[in-house]
């Protein structure tokens, strides 16, 4: 993390290990720099004053975590495990600047595609087995062949 935050403030590995100690802070031109890079208030950076970001109220901090809550029961067990997973590399600090250019070439994909290409699902095996099952399509049950019943009726015909 250090040299990638060497990298950015265009200063030594050493220095950014200072300033990462809590041994020395950056200038003001570097603050601002990081700043942008992170994408985050000065104030909040230098004093930790909120909001983090311009634009979030801290109180609508937990509309936005209520919203994606909201969302998380709309996806996918894939989907869900695929955001999660992005979820707790963003946590633990693993997203590289490289990913989050990926993320966000994806978002925006995905933002941009006409409203009935995001509904169009291809039904799921499971889809169609319920739609089976809903139609009482006896061909759902492997070992009994479509079409009429083979079971004798209650009359023993």
């Amino acid at each position: 993390m250090g040299a990638r935050l060497a990298r950015v403030a265009r200063v030594t590995p050493k220095a950014s290990s200072k300033w990462l100690n809590g041994e020395a802070r950056p200038g003001h031109d570097k603050l601002v720099a990081l700043c942008k890079w992170l994408n985050v208030r000065e104030e909040w950076l230098e004093y930790g004053r909120e909001p983090m970001r311009n634009g979030i109220h801290p109180d609508q901090q937990y509309r936005v975590e209520e919203h994606a809550q909201e969302l998380a029961q709309l996806a996918s067990p894939r989907s869900l495990r695929v955001l999660n997973n992005i979820a707790q590399a963003a946590q633990d600090g693993r997203l590289t600047e490289e990913d989050l250019m990926l993320l966000e070439q994806i978002a925006n994909r995905i933002a941009t595609r006409p409203a009935e290409h995001n509904s169009e699902r291809r039904p799921s095996h499971h889809d169609r087995l319920k739609e089976k099952l809903g139609n009482n399509d006896s061909s759902v049950d492997g070992n009994r062949p479509a079409g009429p019943s083979t079971e004798p009726d209650a009359n023993g015909d």
